[in-house]
């Protein structure tokens, strides 16, 4: 998936200011981190849910890979847990992303 994103980066604008990426379902974080670490320019947040340890697991990916690329500082985690959603329109918790959507599929 990264490589296709770094393939389409032209043709997706993922170099255009004030791009915002939403990873829905983060896991350990590579993808995110990859993301981020290519486009600097880009605020990155990863989602997860607190459930069974998903969401400190991908928090302490960031927080290790961040001390040591200071460059991560665009990366942002927040819990998002879609068995509580039941098809009612809510948005993922965190003050660092703005309300809109840079593409459909979550990124």
């Amino acid at each position: 998936l990264a490589e296709y994103f770094e393939a389409e980066q032209q043709n997706m604008k993922l170099d255009r200011r004030g791009l915002q990426v939403l990873e829905l379902g983060a896991g350990c974080g590579w993808l995110g981190l990859v993301l981020a670490k290519n486009l600097p320019g880009a605020k990155v947040c990863m989602t997860e849910m607190k459930f069974g340890g998903a969401l400190e697991h991908l928090a302490y990916n960031v927080d290790l890979n961040r001390s040591t690329h200071p460059s991560l500082a665009n990366v942002t985690v927040a819990d998002c847990d879609w068995s509580h959603w039941g098809g009612q329109k809510k948005s993922v918790n965190h003050p660092g992303l703005e309300p809109q959507s840079d593409h459909p599929e979550g990124f």
